[in-house]
């Protein structure tokens, strides 16, 4: 992702349907997903490449609240899944592990979440432009080794009775950067614009 491409391959059969900022996919809970290519050797993939730090932002509406992923970059990236109604996002940089959690309102509406993690303020969750948890340090864990694609709506890690998710994906974006930083020079624009 270096060069800001990455190969995907569709499972199952996400649909095309109207989003909150443009044509969205819909990704039904059973089968659909998207998986990118390897991203170990790029910060998407294994975070102690990524000096200034990582910010993932997207629009979502999740259908049902049940346990499934959002997102995972894999074992040595980001995750961003669902549990027990939680919104839980998780870090691993070396032996360095974060994890936050964020209890979901409802189900069935859009939320503009945010993933933003940098080495030396830890990882934070927005949701609707506001910092709804953070983790400010880490602790010690050892990285699994394992997949390091791109995984949408499924987990990418070959876990039995994986779950997928069910939710609508709008205006998916990822940053190599600190978040505030981003802002400050204005390669992003956080707003209420954003929220339309």
């Amino acid at each position: 992702m270096e060069d800001g491409n990455v190969k995907v391959a569709v499972g199952g059969n996400p649909s095309v349907v109207r989003g909150k900022m443009s044509g969205a996919l819909e990704f039904d809970g059973r089968r659909d997903f998207l998986s990118g290519d390897d991203q170990s050797g790029a910060c998407l993939g294994d975070l102690t490449l990524c000096q200034y730090g990582l910010l993932i932002g997207m629009w979502v509406r999740f259908n049902e609240l049940r346990d499934s992923y959002i997102l995972s970059t894999g074992n040595k990236g980001v995750k961003l899944y669902l549990r027990d109604s939680r919104l839980v996002a998780e870090a691993q940089q070396g032996e360095n592990f974060w994890q936050t959690y964020w209890t979901v309102p409802e189900a069935g509406r859009w939320y503009f979440i945010e993933l933003a993690w940098n080495p030396s303020d830890g990882l934070g969750l927005y949701a609707d432009l506001k910092q709804v948890a953070r983790a400010s340090s880490s602790r010690r864990s050892q990285p699994r080794s394992g997949n390091n694609h791109l995984n949408i709506g499924k987990s990418g890690l070959n876990q039995e009775g994986e779950r997928y998710a069910s939710m609508v994906m709008d205006d998916l974006e990822m940053w190599y950067g600190d978040r505030s930083q981003l802002i400050d020079l204005e390669f992003i624009s956080r707003g209420e614009t954003v929220l339309g």
